[in-house]
C-alpha cells in the first residue's frame, strides 16, 4: 500500500536514498448546505437537533480549512545535488 523500503544498488551495501515521497489524500469537499431541523423535527428533541446542527457546523468548518490547507503546497522538497 505505497511503503517501500531502501534498495541496495547493483552490488553495493550501501542503501539507495528514497528521493521521492508522494501520500494520496483523498479530497474533502465542503457539505452541500442543507436545513436538518425541518424534515427531523418531530423525531428529535431540540437539544440534539442543536448539537447536531453544532457537529454538522464543524465538519463545514474543518472541511474549509483543510480545503484550503491542501491546495496549497507546504514545506520544501528536498533534492539531491
Amino acid at each position: 500500500m505505497g511503503c517501500t523500503t531502501s534498495r541496495y544498488a547493483t552490488g553495493k551495501k550501501k542503501p539507495v536514498p528514497i528521493r521521492e515521497i508522494v501520500v494520496f489524500v483523498p479530497s474533502t469537499r465542503v457539505p452541500k448546505e442543507i436545513d436538518l431541523r425541518r424534515p427531523l423535527r418531530g423525531s428529535l428533541s431540540e437539544g440534539l437537533l442543536e448539537r447536531l446542527a453544532a457537529l454538522r457546523a464543524k465538519v463545514v468548518a474543518l472541511s474549509e480549512k483543510w480545503s484550503l490547507n491542501c491546495s496549497t503546497p507546504t514545506g520544501n522538497i528536498a533534492t539531491e545535488d
